[in-house]
């Protein structure tokens, strides 16, 4: 007999923050913001030293407000603790990102929020939460775009608005892998499309086309989802706009 899913209670912002915390003081560690700042250096600062984020979009991280020690399912507080992991992995990054760049506003969209989740997003964060699908009509080419263990229809859907100059997300070719062997079938809207109708694995083909990738760098004790996370720049230009080959990609990168 299944078991019933616990139900638990909305956490306070003091809950939220203590939890938080702890995953903060991981990524905010010395060895591990050297390591991130290391990945930004030999991707996206490397190539696009001229290029400015204006502001952020953070797509589908997933509800954190019950990551806290109580007796729920372990499958439920593996998401919650992915979650903060990666609200806390974004945070950090800003924090390095604003180094350069004067990054505004950090839009964030996921349709399992609370009203708790929400007040501490916008209060304590100072975030803007936008209803789902505000959030992919604010990706523009000086966009970074966070959005990690998204599913392929979630990729497809921000990509098809923008190429935005910078990418922290799913290994995106093995989603075009899945496409072209299983087909365009998906649960989400359309069979294999956007909500405009356009083809997924065309939106995810073009995009790949325009980017060189690296596997995201996150030092020791690295989190599971880090494992299956890419960062994604575009591909720098010669100089007259003649794209680099493969070979003068992969001597950069180096």
């Amino acid at each position: 007999m299944a078991s019933t899913p616990t139900q638990l209670k909305p956490a306070s912002h003091a809950e939220i923050t203590s939890q938080l915390q702890k995953y903060l003081h991981h990524w905010q560690a010395p060895k591990q913001v050297l390591t991130l700042e290391k990945s930004l250096s030999k991707t996206f600062y490397q190539n696009h030293s001229n290029d400015t984020l204006t502001h952020c979009v953070c797509i589908g991280i997933g509800a954190f407000q019950h990551g806290r020690s109580c007796d729920i399912e372990p499958e439920l507080a593996s998401w919650i603790n992915s979650a903060l992991e990666q609200m806390a992995f974004l945070i950090t990054l800003l924090q390095l990102l604003r180094k350069r760049h004067a990054i505004q506003e950090v839009y964030i969209q996921d349709p399992d929020y609370n009203e708790v989740e929400v007040s501490f997003l916008q209060d304590q964060l100072g975030y803007t939460v936008l209803e789902t699908p505000d959030a992919f009509d604010k990706v523009t080419a000086s966009t970074f775009v966070f959005a990690p263990r998204v599913h392929m229809a979630v990729t497809a859907e921000a990509l098809e608005r923008a190429h935005p100059a910078l990418y922290i997300g799913n290994d995106i070719e093995v989603d075009m892998r899945y496409l072209r062997k299983e087909g365009e079938g998906t649960e989400y809207g359309k069979p294999g499309s956007t909500v405009s109708g356009v083809p997924m694995l065309e939106t995810l083909g073009r995009f790949r086309e325009e980017v060189d990738r690296r596997q995201m760098r996150a030092g020791e004790n690295m989190m599971d989802w880090c494992q299956v996370t890419f960062i994604y720049w575009r591909r720098r230009e010669r100089e007259g706009g003649v794209p680099e080959t493969q070979e003068e990609r992969s001597m950069a990168l180096e």
